[in-house]
């Protein structure tokens, strides 16, 4: 299987196997081109399928910044996705570092665990919701060891897009590498941030290093947008809001149905451990992620906002890359 069908893979592949998952690592500082560079590659996968005769509502795309996955799949939610329907399910995990849960420094922490715990088993997860299909998930980070250890080893792709300057991030880097993609990762990174025109920036943008089982290689993929028709879920809008489908974590009204100190019990007379201010941002980031407030700020109102759906917004969503 080459790299390109690792991202989009033959129809084969999603009929004869039960629930393919496949992942990949993208690692760059900013502005180096991690958002487009992994956008356009999705767009550029669901090109492949859609060419391949793969219905457009079978296709669908996420986008997050800054979320948990365990925030994602309540954003899903809230969107009303048909996931019996959707056999190619693209997921983004922009910037992963930044979001509850996913941080390499805090791996022992309740919310690491927790967010662990979902990833490694994410298929039987959506299973349950009724997706029945190939899952690929791309993690973004800036600093390679920052992401959360879970996603780094089980991601058959890495994809640097800028020379690491940090020896720490040099001694891990460089033996996956070898001295001559070093060479190339640091190519690309003086196309980027000391471009002798604006093409050579460009094409500096548009490329990467991987990874892939073993294998090492250069891969530029072109500026691409996500094609109409295709569904679109994001937590960012990006570009012209009509041409794209936002969505938010809902953020219930309704009083939790337990209280911080109740929750503290609970937490402890099971054997967990974790002082009591870890486990007090854990309790906020469970309640909001099921939709309430935590007691001490809820209203004696109990209102639960919908978000509404692509087909209700009255477009087809569409996303618009940039750098």
């Amino acid at each position: 299987m080459t790299f390109f069908s690792y991202v989009a893979p033959p129809r084969w592949l999603v009929e004869k196997v039960e629930n393919p998952f496949h992942s990949m690592v993208v690692v760059g500082s900013m502005g180096s081109g991690k958002t487009t560079w992994t956008l356009s590659l999705i767009a550029r996968a669901v090109e492949k399928l859609l060419s391949d005769g793969v219905d457009d509502s079978e296709i669908l795309v996420v986008h997050t910044q800054g979320l948990s996955m365990l925030q994602t799949l309540a954003l899903l939610d809230s969107a009303s996705i048909d996931f019996p329907k959707v056999k190619y399910l693209y997921w983004f995990n922009d910037d992963a570092p930044s979001a509850a849960g996913q941080h390499g420094r805090r791996s022992m922490s309740a919310e690491n665990v927790a967010e662990s715990q979902f990833y490694v088993v994410i298929r039987h997860e959506l299973e349950r919701k009724g997706f029945r299909g190939f899952l690929f998930v791309a993690h973004a980070t800036q600093v390679y060891h920052l992401i959360d250890i879970t996603f780094r080893r089980t991601a058959k792709v890495k994809a640097f897009k800028d020379y690491p300057d940090e020896p720490s991030d040099l001694r891990i880097v460089g033996p996956m590498l070898g001295k001559a993609y070093l060479r190339k990762l640091r190519e690309i990174t003086r196309m980027v941030y000391s471009a002798k025109s604006y093409e050579e920036m460009v094409a500096g943008l548009s490329t990467a290093v991987l990874k892939y089982v073993g294998a090492k290689k250069v891969v530029r993929v072109e500026k691409k947008e996500i094609p109409k028709g295709v569904a679109y879920v994001s937590n960012a809008a990006r570009g012209n809001a009509q041409h794209s489908h936002t969505a938010e974590v809902p953020a219930g009204k309704c009083k939790a149905p337990i209280s911080k100190r109740e929750f503290r019990e609970l937490f402890r007379r099971h054997g967990l451990r974790g002082d009591d201010r870890n486990v007090d941002r854990l309790y906020e980031a469970l309640m909001r992620l099921f939709g309430y407030l935590p007691v001490e700020e809820a209203s004696s109102s109990c209102v639960t906002p919908s978000v509404p759906s692509a087909q209700s917004a009255g477009h087809k969503p569409r996303n618009h890359v940039t750098t």
